[in-house]
């Protein structure tokens, strides 16, 4: 089966992507994002709001920022509840399939370039694209960014 169900399931995975970028950089001498996985509250929500807390709070298996909380996000207490809600019955069902991974919680650096400026980041191991993305600010709209993924299909001859 192409691709890979296993593939799948650890690219769709923030903090595999970070482990794979971080163990990269480290060989080759390099910095690397880093993340530090936490258990949310309500009270972290509000000090990132407030600037007391200078990160952005994310949530592993997530896609097109629907898990993001920054100082910009509108609502964000809500957004949050919201989310660890509807985490709670779906990730914590006793009929969730146990091959899936509970989702955890990090929260990362910061970066106050992305709402302003954006960005377009490729993740390149040993030659092979592993994830790519591009954020855009939307005009006029510092509280609300555009993430979308690149559809991407890894060659089956970079397949092992």
């Amino acid at each position: 089966m192409w691709p890979d169900p296993r593939d799948l399931l650890m690219t769709g995975s923030k903090k595999y992507v970070n482990t794979i970028t971080m163990v990269s950089a480290l060989a080759l001498g390099r910095s690397y994002p880093i993340i530090s996985t936490c258990e949310p509250t309500v009270k972290m929500v509000k000090d990132i709001q407030r600037s007391k807390i200078d990160a952005a709070l994310k949530r592993d298996f997530s896609s097109d920022s629907c898990h993001v909380i920054t100082k910009h996000t509108t609502n964000p207490v809500e957004k949050f509840k919201s989310a660890i809600s509807k985490e709670k019955l779906f990730c914590h069902s006793p009929s969730r399939p146990k091959m899936f991974p509970i989702p955890s919680w990090y929260l990362q650096p910061y970066l106050p370039t992305l709402i302003y400026l954006g960005e377009i980041r490729a993740f390149i191991v040993n030659g092979v694209i592993i994830n790519i993305f591009g954020t855009t600010p939307l005009e006029g709209d510092t509280t609300n960014l555009e993430v979308e993924p690149a559809i991407l299909l890894r060659p089956l001859s970079q397949m092992r």
